[in-house]
Protein backbone atom coordinates (compact mmCIF):
# COMPACT_ATOMS: atom_id res chain seq x y z
CA UNK A 1 0.00 0.00 0.00
CA UNK A 2 2.92 2.37 0.71
CA UNK A 3 4.67 1.30 -2.03
CA UNK A 4 1.65 2.17 -4.13
CA UNK A 5 0.83 5.49 -2.65
CA UNK A 6 4.51 6.69 -2.95
CA UNK A 7 4.13 5.69 -6.79
CA UNK A 8 0.97 7.52 -6.99
CA UNK A 9 3.09 10.71 -5.54
CA UNK A 10 5.60 10.51 -7.57
CA UNK A 11 3.20 10.21 -10.66
CA UNK A 12 1.34 13.38 -9.30
CA UNK A 13 4.56 15.40 -8.83
CA UNK A 14 6.14 14.37 -12.19
CA UNK A 15 2.81 15.65 -14.09
CA UNK A 16 2.78 18.71 -12.17
CA UNK A 17 6.22 19.29 -12.96
CA UNK A 18 5.22 19.02 -16.68
CA UNK A 19 2.60 21.27 -16.74
CA UNK A 20 5.40 24.00 -14.89
CA UNK A 21 7.69 23.38 -17.70
CA UNK A 22 5.83 22.74 -20.80
CA UNK A 23 4.95 25.43 -23.01
CA UNK A 24 1.26 25.40 -25.04
CA UNK A 25 1.63 27.60 -27.77
CA UNK A 26 3.93 27.96 -31.10
CA UNK A 27 4.90 31.28 -32.08
CA UNK A 28 7.15 32.96 -34.67
CA UNK A 29 10.53 32.49 -33.17
CA UNK A 30 9.34 28.96 -31.05
CA UNK A 31 8.61 25.91 -33.42
CA UNK A 32 7.61 22.52 -32.75
CA UNK A 33 11.01 20.47 -33.34
CA UNK A 34 10.48 16.44 -33.49
CA UNK A 35 10.66 15.30 -29.74
CA UNK A 36 9.15 18.12 -28.64
CA UNK A 37 5.36 18.58 -27.03
CA UNK A 38 2.55 20.93 -26.74
CA UNK A 39 0.93 20.31 -23.63
CA UNK A 40 -2.97 22.15 -22.82
CA UNK A 41 -2.83 24.65 -20.18
CA UNK A 42 -4.66 22.08 -17.47
CA UNK A 43 -2.39 19.19 -18.83
CA UNK A 44 -5.72 17.33 -20.69
CA UNK A 45 -4.18 17.14 -24.26
CA UNK A 46 -0.82 16.61 -25.90
CA UNK A 47 0.32 17.76 -29.24
CA UNK A 48 3.56 16.66 -30.90
CA UNK A 49 5.17 13.75 -33.29
CA UNK A 50 4.34 9.85 -32.95
CA UNK A 51 5.51 6.95 -34.56
CA UNK A 52 2.62 3.66 -35.76
CA UNK A 53 4.36 1.31 -38.75
CA UNK A 54 7.91 3.23 -39.05
CA UNK A 55 5.93 6.67 -40.21
CA UNK A 56 6.19 9.80 -38.34
CA UNK A 57 2.93 11.95 -37.98
CA UNK A 58 1.75 15.03 -35.93
CA UNK A 59 -1.26 14.68 -33.64
CA UNK A 60 -3.07 15.40 -30.80
CA UNK A 61 -3.70 12.43 -27.83
CA UNK A 62 -4.96 12.70 -24.34
CA UNK A 63 -1.83 13.29 -22.19
CA UNK A 64 -2.64 11.42 -18.73
CA UNK A 65 -4.48 8.18 -20.16
CA UNK A 66 -1.39 5.60 -20.13
CA UNK A 67 -2.63 3.67 -23.72
CA UNK A 68 -1.92 6.63 -26.37
CA UNK A 69 -4.84 7.63 -27.98
CA UNK A 70 -4.53 10.00 -30.71
CA UNK A 71 -7.69 12.19 -31.60
CA UNK A 72 -6.27 14.37 -34.68
CA UNK A 73 -3.96 13.51 -36.93
CA UNK A 74 -2.71 16.54 -39.55
CA UNK A 75 -0.77 14.58 -41.68
CA UNK A 76 -2.53 11.21 -41.78
CA UNK A 77 -2.66 10.64 -45.81
CA UNK A 78 1.08 12.08 -46.31
CA UNK A 79 3.53 10.67 -43.28
CA UNK A 80 6.92 11.35 -42.72
CA UNK A 81 9.83 8.72 -43.15
CA UNK A 82 12.44 10.52 -40.75
CA UNK A 83 12.61 12.00 -37.67
CA UNK A 84 13.53 15.86 -38.84
CA UNK A 85 9.81 17.02 -38.36
CA UNK A 86 9.34 20.76 -37.08
CA UNK A 87 5.95 22.38 -37.18
CA UNK A 88 6.58 26.41 -37.35
CA UNK A 89 5.05 29.16 -38.72
CA UNK A 90 5.98 31.10 -42.19
CA UNK A 91 8.23 33.98 -42.12
CA UNK A 92 5.04 36.62 -42.27
CA UNK A 93 3.56 33.97 -39.32
CA UNK A 94 0.51 33.67 -41.43
CA UNK A 95 1.08 29.68 -42.25
CA UNK A 96 1.25 26.82 -40.05
CA UNK A 97 3.31 24.48 -41.92
CA UNK A 98 4.98 20.73 -40.97
CA UNK A 99 8.15 20.41 -42.85
CA UNK A 100 11.01 17.99 -43.06
CA UNK A 101 14.85 18.52 -42.51
CA UNK A 102 14.90 19.17 -46.51
CA UNK A 103 12.13 22.16 -45.79
CA UNK A 104 9.49 19.32 -47.56
CA UNK A 105 6.08 20.27 -46.90
CA UNK A 106 4.03 17.25 -45.72
CA UNK A 107 0.92 19.48 -44.31
CA UNK A 108 0.23 23.11 -43.85
CA UNK A 109 -2.68 25.34 -42.92
CA UNK A 110 -3.81 27.78 -46.25
CA UNK A 111 -2.64 31.13 -46.24
CA UNK A 112 -4.54 33.95 -44.28
CA UNK A 113 -4.58 37.89 -45.16
CA UNK A 114 -3.31 38.22 -41.31
CA UNK A 115 0.08 38.19 -39.52
CA UNK A 116 1.52 37.71 -35.86
CA UNK A 117 -0.76 34.68 -35.54
CA UNK A 118 0.35 31.96 -32.83
CA UNK A 119 -1.00 28.28 -32.68
CA UNK A 120 -2.07 27.11 -29.20
CA UNK A 121 -3.49 24.10 -28.11
CA UNK A 122 -6.92 23.85 -26.09
CA UNK A 123 -8.13 21.95 -23.37
CA UNK A 124 -10.94 21.07 -25.35
CA UNK A 125 -8.36 19.21 -27.48
CA UNK A 126 -8.66 22.04 -30.61
CA UNK A 127 -5.63 22.93 -32.14
CA UNK A 128 -6.05 26.82 -33.40
CA UNK A 129 -4.33 29.60 -35.04
CA UNK A 130 -5.16 32.94 -34.16
CA UNK A 131 -4.22 36.13 -34.58
CA UNK A 132 -2.17 37.03 -31.41
CA UNK A 133 -3.59 40.60 -31.36
CA UNK A 134 -6.99 39.97 -31.88
CA UNK A 135 -7.61 36.43 -30.37
CA UNK A 136 -9.73 35.57 -33.66
CA UNK A 137 -9.17 32.40 -34.53
CA UNK A 138 -8.21 32.13 -38.42
CA UNK A 139 -7.90 27.91 -38.19
CA UNK A 140 -8.96 25.25 -35.99
CA UNK A 141 -8.41 21.36 -35.99
CA UNK A 142 -12.13 21.10 -35.05
CA UNK A 143 -12.82 22.07 -38.34
CA UNK A 144 -10.55 19.28 -40.10
CA UNK A 145 -11.39 16.44 -37.88
CA UNK A 146 -10.19 12.40 -38.32
CA UNK A 147 -12.08 10.03 -36.67
CA UNK A 148 -13.47 11.46 -33.15
CA UNK A 149 -15.68 13.79 -32.38
CA UNK A 150 -14.62 15.09 -29.10
CA UNK A 151 -17.05 17.05 -26.47
CA UNK A 152 -17.68 20.64 -28.63
CA UNK A 153 -16.47 19.39 -31.97
CA UNK A 154 -19.32 19.76 -34.23
CA UNK A 155 -20.40 17.07 -37.38
CA UNK A 156 -22.83 18.41 -39.88
CA UNK A 157 -22.88 21.53 -42.39
CA UNK A 158 -21.26 24.44 -40.92
CA UNK A 159 -21.96 27.78 -42.92
CA UNK A 160 -21.93 25.65 -45.85
CA UNK A 161 -18.67 23.84 -45.36
CA UNK A 162 -19.58 19.72 -44.51
CA UNK A 163 -17.89 18.49 -41.69
CA UNK A 164 -17.55 14.58 -40.77
CA UNK A 165 -15.36 11.82 -39.46
CA UNK A 166 -13.36 9.36 -41.37
CA UNK A 167 -11.77 6.01 -40.05
CA UNK A 168 -8.79 5.16 -40.24
CA UNK A 169 -7.35 2.40 -42.24
CA UNK A 170 -6.48 0.25 -39.22
CA UNK A 171 -5.73 0.63 -35.50
CA UNK A 172 -1.81 1.37 -36.77
CA UNK A 173 -2.72 3.04 -39.72
CA UNK A 174 -4.25 6.55 -39.63
CA UNK A 175 -4.63 6.89 -42.93
CA UNK A 176 -7.65 8.29 -44.32
CA UNK A 177 -10.12 4.46 -45.03
CA UNK A 178 -13.67 4.53 -47.02
CA UNK A 179 -15.39 4.95 -44.11
CA UNK A 180 -16.90 8.09 -43.39
CA UNK A 181 -19.92 9.45 -41.20
CA UNK A 182 -21.78 12.52 -42.68
CA UNK A 183 -24.81 14.60 -42.18
CA UNK A 184 -28.02 14.68 -44.92
CA UNK A 185 -29.91 18.02 -43.96
CA UNK A 186 -32.65 17.29 -46.70
CA UNK A 187 -35.61 16.40 -44.16
CA UNK A 188 -34.79 15.86 -41.20
CA UNK A 189 -31.31 15.78 -40.28
CA UNK A 190 -29.80 12.29 -39.64
CA UNK A 191 -26.50 10.74 -40.04
CA UNK A 192 -24.80 8.15 -42.39
CA UNK A 193 -21.93 5.75 -41.90
CA UNK A 194 -20.48 5.61 -46.02
CA UNK A 195 -18.04 3.34 -47.46
CA UNK A 196 -17.45 5.37 -50.39
CA UNK A 197 -20.73 6.45 -51.13
CA UNK A 198 -22.69 3.27 -50.15
CA UNK A 199 -24.83 3.70 -47.33
CA UNK A 200 -24.60 1.00 -44.47
CA UNK A 201 -25.95 2.63 -41.29
CA UNK A 202 -28.51 4.99 -40.58
CA UNK A 203 -29.22 6.81 -37.36
CA UNK A 204 -32.94 7.82 -38.41
CA UNK A 205 -34.18 11.37 -38.32
CA UNK A 206 -33.81 13.01 -34.68
CA UNK A 207 -36.77 14.06 -32.76
CA UNK A 208 -36.73 16.29 -29.83
CA UNK A 209 -35.23 13.92 -27.41
CA UNK A 210 -33.16 11.22 -30.05
CA UNK A 211 -32.64 9.86 -33.44
CA UNK A 212 -35.47 7.99 -34.04
CA UNK A 213 -33.00 4.76 -34.69
CA UNK A 214 -30.57 5.06 -31.65
CA UNK A 215 -31.83 5.33 -27.81
CA UNK A 216 -28.28 5.29 -27.08
CA UNK A 217 -27.73 8.90 -29.00
CA UNK A 218 -29.92 10.38 -26.27
CA UNK A 219 -29.01 12.91 -23.33
CA UNK A 220 -28.04 11.53 -19.67
CA UNK A 221 -27.26 12.47 -16.20
CA UNK A 222 -23.25 12.45 -17.84
CA UNK A 223 -23.26 13.31 -21.34
CA UNK A 224 -25.78 16.04 -23.27
CA UNK A 225 -26.07 15.50 -26.86
CA UNK A 226 -27.12 18.25 -29.00
CA UNK A 227 -28.51 18.89 -33.06
CA UNK A 228 -28.52 22.30 -33.74
CA UNK A 229 -30.30 23.06 -37.28
CA UNK A 230 -31.15 26.69 -38.70
CA UNK A 231 -30.18 28.86 -41.83
CA UNK A 232 -26.34 28.58 -41.07
CA UNK A 233 -25.67 25.29 -40.43
CA UNK A 234 -26.85 21.90 -39.16
CA UNK A 235 -24.73 20.38 -36.74
CA UNK A 236 -24.60 17.30 -33.88
CA UNK A 237 -22.18 17.66 -30.92
CA UNK A 238 -22.21 16.54 -27.03
CA UNK A 239 -21.03 17.98 -24.09
CA UNK A 240 -19.88 16.08 -20.84
CA UNK A 241 -21.72 17.15 -17.67
CA UNK A 242 -19.70 15.15 -14.81
CA UNK A 243 -16.53 16.22 -15.09
CA UNK A 244 -14.52 13.16 -13.84
CA UNK A 245 -15.81 11.33 -17.00
CA UNK A 246 -13.86 11.00 -20.20
CA UNK A 247 -15.46 10.56 -23.26
CA UNK A 248 -15.19 10.29 -27.05
CA UNK A 249 -16.94 8.83 -30.62
CA UNK A 250 -15.11 7.51 -32.46
CA UNK A 251 -15.92 5.75 -36.29
CA UNK A 252 -14.18 2.66 -36.28
CA UNK A 253 -14.51 1.47 -39.89
CA UNK A 254 -18.00 0.98 -40.17
CA UNK A 255 -19.19 1.36 -36.48
CA UNK A 256 -19.64 4.23 -34.44
CA UNK A 257 -18.60 3.99 -31.08
CA UNK A 258 -18.33 5.44 -27.78
CA UNK A 259 -15.82 5.18 -24.97
CA UNK A 260 -15.57 6.37 -21.37
CA UNK A 261 -12.56 6.59 -19.12
CA UNK A 262 -11.60 7.06 -15.51
CA UNK A 263 -8.14 8.26 -16.58
CA UNK A 264 -6.39 4.74 -16.86
CA UNK A 265 -7.72 2.93 -20.08
CA UNK A 266 -11.18 3.28 -22.05
CA UNK A 267 -14.25 0.90 -21.45
CA UNK A 268 -16.44 0.53 -24.68
CA UNK A 269 -20.06 2.19 -23.41
CA UNK A 270 -21.90 1.33 -26.93
CA UNK A 271 -21.60 0.61 -30.44
CA UNK A 272 -23.36 1.10 -33.52
CA UNK A 273 -24.77 -0.87 -35.25
CA UNK A 274 -25.67 -2.89 -32.64
CA UNK A 275 -25.93 -5.91 -35.00
CA UNK A 276 -26.66 -6.70 -38.84
CA UNK A 277 -30.22 -5.72 -38.63
CA UNK A 278 -28.99 -2.34 -37.80
CA UNK A 279 -27.31 -2.44 -41.47
CA UNK A 280 -28.88 -0.02 -43.92
CA UNK A 281 -31.72 -1.24 -46.30
CA UNK A 282 -31.10 -4.55 -43.80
Amino acid sequence: MANFQFISLLLTTFFLFSLCTSRDTITLDAPLTYGDTLLSSGGVFTLGFFTSNNMKYLGIWYTQIIQQTVGWVANRDNPMLDSTGILSLNTNGSILQLQNGSAKVFWSTSPMNRVTAVASLLDTGNFVLMDNNTSIILWQSFDHPTDTLLPGLKVGLIMGQPRFLTSWTSSDNPSSSNYTIKLDSAGFPEYFILDRSKRVYRTGPRNERQFSGEPEMETDSKLIFVLVSNPNETYYTFYVNDTSLISRLVLNQSFLQRYVSDGSGWTLYWSLPRDQCDNYAQ
